[in-house]
């Protein structure tokens, strides 16, 4: 199987020249749940918590866009469970918490 690089750019946070989105505008092109595909009830998830690391609160390449219940099901369940239902999202949770880690969030 091929080896995914972790920290090579994901081309959803990313515009044709290669800046990061804002949020605004990530949300605009995210338009419809990542995990489920559905547009209702949209929020940013927050791969590597708020609270566990807020300097990450505003980088993009740690959200997800997912319903409101798929929000709350990662929050109750966890990651674990979460990724077991979607496991096509493994690659970016993982991306993260590299990408966390490198910028010295002790992931």
């Amino acid at each position: 199987s091929k080896q995914v690089n972790l920290l090579y750019p994901d081309l959803i946070d990313k515009d044709n020249s290669g800046k990061e989105y804002s949020i605004d505008d990530w949300c605009k092109v995210n338009s419809f749940s990542h995990a489920s595909g559905s547009t209702e009830t949209l929020e940013i998830a927050h791969i590597i918590s708020k609270g566990a690391a807020p300097q990450f609160r505003d980088c993009v390449w740690n959200f997800l866009r997912l319903t409101h219940e798929e929000h709350m099901f990662q929050h109750q369940k966890g990651w674990s469970e979460f990724l077991e239902l979607f496991p096509h999202l493994r690659p970016r949770v993982e991306r993260a918490r590299r990408l966390a880690s490198e910028k010295g969030g002790g992931f």
